[in-house]
């Protein structure tokens, strides 16, 4: 057998302390062949918990917006749909169509000619 052996690289996921040990030239001298390997948790660099906070950020302000705009629409008499907070950016559109969103804004209209006599 030759005197190295390359086993290559071996990734250790399990955190903790590993003991490793070699039977080659181990003649019960003093010169023993073991170690010990500790693995620690992986740590975020700032720039990553900067990135995942900002994602984060963007994914709860676009899932409100939708849940808004759904809200508006399901609902043409409250506040959401009047003109002034009406969802902007078409995604109404894109949600339920434009013939549909237009009759939810002319019931809108209908609902406030009522509230108004």
């Amino acid at each position: 057998a030759t005197a190295t052996f390359d086993g290559g690289l071996v990734q250790m996921r399990t955190v903790g302390v590993h003991k490793v040990v070699s039977t080659r030239n181990n003649d019960f001298s003093n010169r023993s062949q073991k170690a010990h390997i500790t693995v620690v948790p992986r740590s975020w660099s700032t720039e990553e918990i900067i990135a995942l906070a900002a994602g984060l950020l963007v994914f709860t302000v676009l899932a409100t917006y939708l849940a808004v705009a759904v809200y508006a629409y399901r609902n043409p008499s409250s506040w959401l749909f009047s003109k002034r907070y009406r969802p902007r950016f078409c995604i109404l559109r894109y949600l339920v169509g434009q013939q549909r969103l237009t009759a939810a804004i002319n019931a809108r209209k209908a609902w406030k000619r009522e509230e108004r006599e």
